[in-house]
Order: C-alpha cells, then structure tokens, then sequence
C-alpha cells in the first residue's frame, strides 16, 4: 500500500484496521499495535467470548472494501495467532512467542488462524 498509494493512505489504512479490529472485541478487551502490520488482541475473558468467534467478526471485517477518497482496497486480510493462558503460556513473553509462532505457522500453511501447538516449534527450529 505505501509503495502504490503512498504513506498517508497507508497510515490512513492501518487507522482503518485498528478501528475494525476494536469492532470486533468487547470495551473490556485490548488491542495494541506492536509495530508495522502486526497488532495484538487480548481477551480479558475468553471464556466468555471465544477466540474463534473473534476471528470470524475480524475476518468478516476485513473483508469489507476500504475507501480514501478515490482509493479503494479490497484486499486486506490478517493471518492470526492464537495462545491462551495457562495452556499456551503462563507469562506475557510466553503467551505472545507462541502466538506469533502460531501466526507464522498460518501464514505458513495459508490458513487465516491457528492455535499454538507444541509442535509448531519443532517445526520452526528445524
């Protein structure tokens, strides 16, 4: 996007995802940017609202077109990494490596969301 339209549209763009990510959560959940296209989601209670069910509203979300102007893009789409706590990891530094291995490992088989496994490691040590 930035390479086609420039840095405005895409800053402008990542504003877009961000409030389309907010959508998708409950006022309770919280969502940060890490940095460039990469954000992370944290469900206070994910017992009450599936992870899964998340990704269905962000993928339903990002579907949709966005517009400036007279730009139009239509091909965002997000590859999610799921971990939760204790299963998945019991410190914050935990819990974020195996979502992103996770996250990797959906890009990898080009699957829009996975949940970490164990052997999701082995295969990316080698």
């Amino acid at each position: 996007v930035n390479d086609t339209y420039g840095h405005g549209v895409g800053d402008q763009l990542l504003k877009g995802v961000a409030e389309r990510l907010k959508a998708a959560v409950r006022e309770s959940d919280i969502i940060f940017r890490l940095g460039g296209d990469e954000f992370t989601i944290i469900l206070k209670t994910p017992e009450v609202i599936f992870p899964e069910v998340v990704v269905r509203r962000i993928q339903d979300n990002l579907a949709e077109p966005f517009f400036f102007k007279s730009i139009q893009i239509g091909f965002v789409s997000a590859s999610i990494g799921i971990a939760t706590f204790p299963k998945h990891g019991r410190t914050v530094g935990e819990l974020m490596k195996n979502a992103d291995v996770a996250m990797y490992e959906a890009k990898k088989s080009n699957t829009p969301w996975l949940h970490f496994a164990a052997d999701m490691v082995l295969r990316a040590t080698g």
